[in-house]
């Protein structure tokens, strides 16, 4: 009978130890999971880049800068192809009044008889004089204004064409914004999962350190531990030293 029963305490035994090192070995793959989740955290952080994020942001802000530049100025362009158009129609609605004002200023320097030919009233050598002349003024007036419009459309052309100009070099460097955009929002991607990971990582090292704690203080499987020690007691009470069979 004694060596039944100590026979049925070495299997009571075996079975405690073995659920106190699956208990440790469940501990000791929480505490390795642990671990990876730090490295993983880590890797994280690390692949952050501030400093490369910073440039992308300002180079973007830039580039955002400059693309409203070029809006303001095809807005201005607009405007000025509108002011050329509307300058060439007056203009070309005053090349016939200014032929009719020649014309008549032509025709009364032609004119030796007593009545105007315009009219058809008398008209003597002195108000004859005076009609050319105050003709003669209005035409120059007319030219003058054609000359100023003449001038006016190509100054607004040369605006128009250096504006163009200006939005062609705005638009080569503006195709880098597009993907400046998506590298800053994998930056920010990057550096907003690092912040959280940061704060990840110390909760993490915290459970760590407390399973780390709980192995090396052998604080698991407590049940198991309790009965264990109870079982040595009696094997101790039936005159048994396990060490004299190792």
């Amino acid at each position: 009978d004694k060596l039944r029963l100590l026979r049925e305490m070495d299997e009571q035994r075996h079975e405690l130890e073995k659920q106190i090192d699956f208990e440790r070995s469940q501990l000791e793959n929480e505490a390795s999971g642990y671990e990876a989740r730090i490295n993983e955290l880590q890797r994280t952080i690390d692949n952050a880049d501030e400093g490369a994020l910073t440039q992308v942001s300002e180079e973007v802000s830039a580039l955002q800068e400059l693309e409203n530049q070029r809006d303001t100025l095809n807005d201005q362009i607009l405007v000025l192809e509108t002011q050329r158009a509307e300058m060439k129609a007056a203009n070309q609605a005053m090349t016939p009044e200014g032929k009719k004002l020649r014309e008549r200023v032509e025709t009364l320097e032609k004119t030796e008889g007593a009545l105007c030919p315009l009219c058809g009233q008398p008209l003597d050598e002195e108000h004859r004089h005076a009609l050319i002349e105050q003709l003669s003024v209005e035409l120059e007036t007319h030219r003058t204004k054609y000359r100023e419009n003449q001038n006016s459309t190509m100054q607004v052309s040369e605006q128009i064409t250096e504006h163009k100009e200006a939005v062609k070099r705005f638009e080569e460097e503006l195709k880098r914004l597009r993907p400046l955009i998506e590298q800053a929002g994998k930056l920010q991607a990057q550096y907003d999962a690092a912040q959280k990971a940061a704060s990840a990582i110390d909760e993490t090292h915290l459970l760590l350190h407390s399973v780390r704690d709980v192995i090396e203080r052998g604080d698991y499987a407590l049940d198991a531990r309790n009965r264990l020690e109870q079982l040595e007691v009696q094997r101790l009470e039936l005159g048994y030293d396990p060490t004299s069979h190792d």
